[in-house]
C-alpha cells in the first residue's frame, strides 16, 4: 500500500493524517487507525475510508521481512 501520512489538499497544501485509537475485540490492544486527513491551511477535512483506516507500524514491517 502506498504511504498515505499525508495526501495533496484541493488548496494546493499538503493534507496530514489525523490518528486514533480503537479497542480490538479480540484481545483489549489498543490499534492505531486513521481517521481523516487534516488541512492545517484551509481547515478541510477528508475522512478515510476503506483500507486507508489501516496504518502501518514499523512493527508490522519488520515481521513482514522476516
Amino acid at each position: 500500500m502506498d504511504n498515505l501520512s499525508e495526501k495533496p489538499c484541493p488548496c494546493g497544501q499538503t493534507m496530514g493524517e489525523v490518528i486514533g485509537f480503537k479497542e480490538r475485540v479480540t484481545d483489549g490492544a489498543m490499534v492505531k487507525y486513521r481517521v481523516c486527513w487534516y488541512c492545517p491551511e484551509c481547515h478541510a477535512v477528508e475522512k478515510a475510508i476503506g483500507r486507508e483506516t489501516f496504518v502501518e507500524t514499523i512493527h508490522d514491517k519488520v515481521n513482514s521481512d522476516c
